[in-house]
């Protein structure tokens, strides 16, 4: 079973969920399972935008839902929709295409960026770094070729890349792939899309130790 990968494109470090089978998942609070920072800007102030791709390949209700779903695990998230993205912080933006991803595995993947009058926009690694922004980009293609392109699996790959953006990583350090008493959780990478579509009560216990009940 092939297990976490961070694809590193030019300077972009990136957190793919795998269309692999497999299901497992290992609880904890270091930084394996949660990294060590979050967006700069306040939970209850944070944005999401949505690409002319996302209505175009369909995804709109379930990047919707995503984002309300997750949302609703803790009273320090409130994310609004907003129409635009063009330079603003505290904002996660969400992307669909074909072959946008090199891996032919990875269903989608979610960056992380800040912003300072100096640099300007410059990706971080979200255990060195607060974020001001997470692009999610999410590979019609690989779930069209992987024969997986219904609603619950594009329901199931957009919360978990809204996980990532929330300083959710994956559940996978010390796992056991082949324990079938292993607790479930969408956060889990090499996981059976098809069958993990909803935020687990290992999720929820995750984005509340980060972020507060």
């Amino acid at each position: 079973m092939l297990k976490k990968r961070k694809l590193a494109v030019f300077i972009i470090c990136v957190f793919s969920i795998l269309a692999l089978t497999g299901l497992t998942c290992y609880a904890d609070y270091s930084t394996d399972h949660i990294f060590r920072y979050k967006f700069y800007q306040d939970g209850t102030t944070l944005e999401y935008f949505k690409d002319y791709s996302v209505s175009q390949y369909g995804y709109t209700d379930v990047v919707d839902e995503a984002v309300s779903e997750w949302s609703a695990e803790s009273s320090n998230i409130d994310i609004d929709e907003t129409d635009s993205d063009v330079n603003k912080k505290g904002i996660i933006a969400y992307y669909v295409g074909e072959d946008i991803l090199i891996n032919p595995n990875h269903l989608g993947q979610a960056d992380y960026w800040r912003y300072t009058v100096l640099s300007g926009w410059y990706n971080v690694y979200p255990n060195s770094s607060v974020f001001d922004r997470v692009r999610i980009q999410i590979d019609h293609k690989h779930l069209v070729d992987h024969g997986i392109n219904n609603y619950y699996c594009r329901k199931g790959v957009s919360l978990h890349e809204t996980g990532h953006a929330l300083s959710l990583n994956h559940f996978d350090e010390g796992s056991n792939p082949h324990d079938p008493d292993t607790e479930p959780a969408i956060m889990y990478s090499d996981i059976t899309i098809s069958s993990i579509y909803t935020i687990e009560a290992l999720d929820i216990d995750h984005l509340q130790y980060k972020w507060g009940e």
